[in-house]
């Protein structure tokens, strides 16, 4: 439910982070799969302080 009040987030503080996805088989060279991004960002709207998370994945392209 919407404005819940028993739901506190006061204590989450924006952050970025990111991370790159190496598969390893053995006998194989490493390969990346892919990077994800996740980001947890303060935002301002209709006069409300918020905050707005954002997660990507970019998978690689490659040859099987």
């Amino acid at each position: 439910m919407v404005g819940d009040p028993r739901v506190d987030g006061s204590f989450l503080k924006p952050y970025k982070n990111g991370w790159k996805v190496v598969y390893a088989f053995p006998g194989k060279e490493p390969f990346l799969v892919g990077t994800w991004t996740d980001e947890l960002a303060a935002v301002e709207i209709n006069g409300r302080h918020l905050l707005k998370r954002t997660q990507m994945a970019d998978y690689a392209k490659y040859n099987a």
